[in-house]
């Protein structure tokens, strides 16, 4: 008769609660189950757990990254409209009666034409990011928000 393997065990003497051994006690006696075979599961089931949320809090630190990514993005599109804004305002002299229906045709059809040109270079992958990248982020991720700078600069002034 061919012998069956044994699995090899360690053993390990950890200290409990007294309010915890009891229970275990009791729970190993209504089940049938040995004190070692329960600590076992529990144990493997915990550790388990453990890798899994692991996994999971590196996924949330990634997607936390594309958060901030994504805050900062957005940071640089709002100082990009807050200036065009300003630009515009000052270039721009108000529109009296007679001239403000011609105006309004002429906005109408240059708004048509940038609308354009927007669906141009995003079919074509370009965005405002790029630009601002090419102009003098060479390491995006590195970059600091508009925020962090206007609060870097107040700190140093």
């Amino acid at each position: 008769m061919g012998m069956i393997p044994r699995r090899r065990c360690v053993r390990i003497h950890p200290y409990l609660d007294e309010g915890v051994a009891q229970q275990l006690d009791i729970h190993c006696a209504s089940s049938g189950a040995t004190v070692s075979a329960v600590v076992e599961t529990a144990l493997r089931e915990h550790l388990e757990r453990t890798g899994a949320m692991t996994t999971i809090m590196t996924r949330l630190d990634r997607i936390g990254r594309r958060i901030e990514r994504t805050h900062r993005d957005l940071e640089i599109f709002m100082e990009a409209f807050a200036v065009w804004v300003k630009i515009w305002f000052a270039c721009m002299p108000r529109i009296d009666g007679d001239n403000r229906e011609i105006a309004a045709r002429q906005a109408e059809s240059r708004f048509a034409e940038f609308v354009e040109l927007v669906v141009q270079r995003i079919a074509a992958g370009e965005g405002l990011f790029d630009d601002v990248s090419r102009a003098g982020l060479r390491d995006p991720d590195a970059a600091p928000s508009a925020r962090e700078a206007r609060i870097h600069e107040k700190g140093n002034a």
